[in-house]
Parts: C-alpha cells; structure tokens; sequence
C-alpha cells in the first residue's frame, strides 16, 4: 500500500508505475493521476484544490502552476546561459528585455532575483 502524493489516497502497488530511483521503487504519484496530469500537493493544505498562482495572458489558461528550481546550482545557471548564448542571446545585454523584443511583447519591471547567479558570475561576461 502506498498514498498518492496528488490524490492523497492510499492504494495498491499495482496501481503505481515502477520506477528504480525511488527509495520504495515507484513514482509518487498514482498512475490514475499520472494521466490526467495532475501534480504533487506540496506546499498546499490536504484538500486543497487551489492552484499555487494563477496566471492568465494569451497563450495561457487559467490556473496553471508556477514551476520553480528549487537550489539551482551555479552550473545549472551556466548551462542555461550557454544554451541562450548558443540562440542568439547577447549575455552583456537584458536577456528578459531580448525575449520581449523578439516576441513583441511588453517587459515586465520586476526585482532581480535573490541569489541569482548573473552571467558575469559564471565568467560569461568579463
């Protein structure tokens, strides 16, 4: 017996899919809630339906969760700029202000982000 981490109901082994890297030998979640796509309830109250943050704009629907890193490491944040640099992204530039000119779209003011490594941190920019 194992409980769903999405559903929170306590089921059959049978009823989960196997998966080796996991300490009991199976995903967290049921392969009922698999399908329909629905995701873990961390962070949130038992019962609760309520999504993490609700984003609306053209191309999104309503209700969908945030996605977050939690502790991205240093070669994580050079990875991705790497991979930025290799489409076409200037990392002596906004990557955020690139993005919005690329797609038409308006740039968002917002905060830069505590311990965030930039790319002069990862020896991207001297």
């Amino acid at each position: 017996m194992k409980t769903c981490c999405a559903c929170k109901e306590t089921k059959e082994l049978k009823l989960f899919y196997v998966n080796n890297v996991m300490k009991d030998g199976y995903y967290a979640r049921c392969k009922k809630c698999m399908r329909l796509g629905k995701l873990c309830r961390q962070g949130r109250p038992i019962g609760s339906t309520k999504p993490v943050k609700e984003t609306t704009g053209t191309n999104r629907k309503s209700g969908w969760e945030e996605i977050r890193l939690v502790n991205p490491r240093k070669e994580d944040y050079i990875d991705t700029y790497e991979f930025l640099k290799r489409i076409g992204y200037k990392m002596d530039e906004s990557i955020h202000q690139q993005f919005c000119d690329k797609h038409d779209l308006k740039p968002k003011k917002s905060k830069p982000f505590k311990n965030h490594f930039s790319p002069k941190d990862c020896g991207m920019i001297t």
